[in-house]
């Protein structure tokens, strides 16, 4: 778990389950009451962004109003990708954000945590896909 106060109102709570099977029967209690949920994947392994959908589900169900994220990791290494037109359609099917990450460098991390922070329930410009 990590909070990080971004100005006076607004805190960032995050919390890290990994994906993790033993996770699946609290991982949908954090998503009560989100405003926002970022789903992440390895760019690397196809398996990891197939899960992404099973907790897409639940967001929709358990936080109906939350923004949602999809951060494709490991973007730093090199390798076979998951195709960027299967992450394109995912995203848009499910009025998601996109962005391309690497934990490691912390390549695109800052513009995630501004987009999380300036995401306004009511903003009409939040279904423009963003792909960085």
């Amino acid at each position: 778990f990590v909070s990080h106060q971004i100005s006076k109102n607004k805190i960032i709570n995050i919390w890290d389950t990994a994906g993790q099977e033993r996770f699946d029967a609290v991982t949908p209690q954090f998503f009560n009451g989100s405003d926002a949920i970022a789903l992440v994947f390895s760019l690397l392994e196809s398996q990891t962004f197939d899960k992404i959908s099973y907790y897409v589900g639940i967001a929709k169900i358990r936080a109906p109003n939350a923004k949602i994220f999809i951060l494709g990791n490991k973007s730093d290494l090199e390798g076979e990708k998951l195709q960027q037109e299967k992450i394109d359609d995912f995203c848009q099917k499910n009025n998601a954000k996109y962005f391309s990450v690497s934990a490691k460098t912390g390549q695109n991390i800052n513009r995630f945590m501004e987009s999380v922070a300036n995401c306004d329930q009511k903003a009409d410009n939040f279904q423009a896909l963003e792909q960085v």
